[in-house]
C-alpha cells in the first residue's frame, strides 16, 4: 500500500507539473491530494520495513558490546519503539475518529476529508508497534540478518 500511495503522489505530482508548464493548468487539489497519501507513503511501509530490518541501524556503539548486551540493548529499543509507536497510534485513531465525527475537511481549492490519512497513520503506527512487541518477544531480537552481516563483514575486510 505504500508503494500505491508513493505511485498515486508521482502521478499527481507529474501531471501538475506537465499540466503547468504546458498548458498553464494545474491539477485541483493536488497539494491536498499529495499531503495525504504522504502519511500513508510513510506510516504503511514501517512495518515492512521492520519485519524485513531495512531500517537504518547505527551500530558503532552495539557492535562492541558483547552478544548478550546487544540482544538486550536491541530489545530495548524495541520496547522504546513499541511504546512511542502506541502513542501515535492511539493520538493517530483518536484524531481520526474526531475528525470523522466532526465533518473535519482539509483547506484548500479541494475539500478532502482528512480522517482516512489520520487513520492510516494510526493504522501504520499500531502494525509497527505491533511488529516492534512481535519482535522484542521472540528469541531472534537482536540477531543480525543476512544482508547486515554480508555489508559488515564487506566493509571490515575493505571489499565493496
Amino acid at each position: 500500500m505504500a508503494g500505491v500511495a508513493l505511485l498515486a503522489m508521482a502521478v499527481i505530482g507529474a501531471l501538475d507539473v506537465v499540466l503547468g508548464r504546458g498548458f498553464n493548468l494545474s491539477v485541483k487539489g493536488a497539494r491536498e491530494l499529495t499531503e495525504l497519501t504522504m502519511v500513508a507513503a510513510a506510516f504503511l511501509g514501517m512495518a515492512l520495513a521492520q519485519q524485513r530490518r531495512e531500517h537504518v541501524r547505527v551500530t558503532l556503539v552495539t557492535e562492541r558490546l558483547s552478544p548478550w548486551l546487544q540482544t538486550a540493548t536491541y530489545r530495548f529499543g524495541l520496547f522504546l519503539s513499541a511504546a512511542v509507536m502506541s502513542a501515535i497510534a492511539w493520538y493517530g485513531l483518536d484524531s481520526a475518529w474526531q475528525s470523522f465525527t466532526s465533518g473535519e475537511f482539509s483547506p484548500g481549492s479541494l475539500a478532502v476529508p482528512v480522517w482516512p490519512a489520520k487513520a492510516v497513520l494510526g493504522l501504520g503506527a499500531t502494525l509497527m508497534a505491533l511488529e516492534c512487541v512481535s519482535q522484542m518477544l521472540c528469541g531472534d531480537a537482536g540477531q543480525q540478518d543476512e544482508h547486515n552481516e554480508t555489508v559488515e563483514n564487506t566493509e571490515r575486510s575493505g571489499r565493496y
